[in-house]
């Protein structure tokens, strides 16, 4: 019997190419990278449902042969980078990032600003109306997605160097996008103060009208929660003090508006995108 091959360590630079294989539940892929240097395919396996086809990575870990697939990266370390030419810009674009851009709106898009394209959406989207056929909404979405892949993978490095994962990151992401997709003022999103680094476990909105936005998103197949819908002072625990809806009328409110939106480490970004626009479709 032959020896088994020990593992070889890899570090790539690479486009994924596209996803065989995705777990929403816990953030499992197979993907297809492309490397830069030879444009040679490799498979790689990890915890890599939060990126999207078209993007630009580098990836470190051991590759092995597996006695079924064949020669596969498990990866260890990921971290996504901005692509630096007009093809990875596009394929980055049109990857699914932002619901309705595909490749010809990419293309587009990077017509006008070229290998500019990223630093203007990032920095100057104002610059975005002059796409032709580009609507407020879709400059909005792309703007947000955009910002809110770039917070996660600077989230990402600053984590790595307390030895922290991948899903803290991925939550804050998810937060920063609702931040920006979210457009009511019948909702109050919470904030952060400066130097804090909330884990964001559960991500709960006040919402004016809660019971009924929470029947018009089920009935759209998004699930809610409700972890805080009863105020300390009427949970059966405390019912020997003596105390009734009126006595607490601030907590009485606000767990009459508390609402736990979709929130995990791979949720994916279109998913938060559609919650996000059924709830402003709500609203109006």
């Amino acid at each position: 019997m032959a020896a088994e091959q020990p593992a070889k360590r890899l570090r790539l630079t690479g486009t994924i190419d596209r996803f065989t294989f995705r777990n929403p539940d816990n953030g499992w892929a197979v993907a297809r990278l492309l490397d830069d240097e030879h444009g040679r395919a490799h498979t790689i396996v990890g915890t890599l449902a939060h990126l999207t086809e078209g993007q630009h990575v580098v990836v470190e870990g051991s590759e092995a042969e597996h006695a079924r697939f064949g020669k596969q990266l498990a990866v260890e370390t990921c971290e996504a980078i901005a692509p630096s030419t007009v093809d990875g810009i596009q394929a980055y674009l049109a990857s699914g990032l932002v619901k309705g851009i595909g490749p010809a709106t990419a293309e587009k898009i990077t017509k006008v600003f070229g290998t500019h394209t990223l630093e203007v959406i990032e920095n100057d989207p104002d610059q975005l109306r002059k796409v032709r056929g580009l609507g407020e909404r879709k400059i909005q979405d792309l703007v947000g997605a955009v910002r809110a892949q770039k917070d996660l993978q600077g989230v990402l490095v600053f984590l790595r160097t307390y030895g922290l994962g991948a899903n803290l990151a991925a939550r804050r992401r998810n937060v920063a996008l609702y931040r920006s997709l979210l457009r009511t003022s019948a909702l109050v999103v919470p904030e952060e103060r400066p130097g804090d680094l909330p884990a964001w476990t559960i991500f709960n909105v006040l919402a004016e009208r809660r019971d009924a936005l929470r029947a018009h998103l089920a009935e759209r197949g998004v699930e809610t929660l409700l972890y805080y819908g009863t105020p300390l002072h009427l949970h059966p625990a405390a019912a020997g003090l003596g105390y009734r809806r009126g006595d607490f009328p601030v907590a009485e409110a606000q767990c009459d508006r508390v609402l736990a939106l979709p929130h995990h480490p791979y949720v994916s970004e279109e998913q938060i995108a559609y919650v996000a626009e059924q709830i402003n479709s709500f609203y109006g």
